[in-house]
């Protein structure tokens, strides 16, 4: 073995961190936050609400007319199904009762939102929307779902 080995002057020592100047920062940036905080209370608004009419219905100035890609058509926010041959008849009758409700509050002239699934044929959306052009009433285009 080897008995003249290399001899270190370096010795173990137990090394601690001192906290306190970490404990002097923290402090300072507690006295600082505190110092340019707000310490008065939020200023409020006083806001009078409107007084509303418990029994008036709300009238749609929008009618939905969805076509899946089975070709069903969903007309109203009630989703009734009706047929291509039957929606004509149905939207005169969805159309005339919520006409009468806008001219009486002298409200616009309602809409017909029309939203066609993708799949769905161009003959049997060229077919729907003629129907709707038929009824005279302006017709708006949807290319998201709108009940979502």
């Amino acid at each position: 073995m080897f008995k003249g080995g290399f001899q270190t002057r370096l010795r173990p020592k137990e090394t601690l961190i001192d906290l306190a100047p970490l404990v002097d920062v923290v402090f300072l940036l507690l006295i600082f936050f505190f110092v340019t905080s707000e310490i008065l209370p939020l200023k409020s608004i006083p806001l009078q609400p409107p007084k509303l009419n418990l029994e008036a219905t709300a009238i749609p100035s929008e009618i939905l007319v969805l076509m899946d890609r089975f070709g069903i058509i969903y007309v109203g926010s009630h989703k009734r199904v009706t047929t291509l041959s039957d929606i004509a008849l149905f939207l005169k009758k969805e159309l005339s009762s919520t006409e009468e409700e806008v001219n009486s509050n002298k409200k616009i002239k309602p809409s017909l939102l029309v939203s066609v699934d993708k799949e769905v044929p161009y003959g049997m959306f060229l077919s729907l929307f003629s129907t709707l052009y038929q009824t005279g009433y302006p017709i708006r285009l949807v290319f998201e779902n709108p009940l979502s």
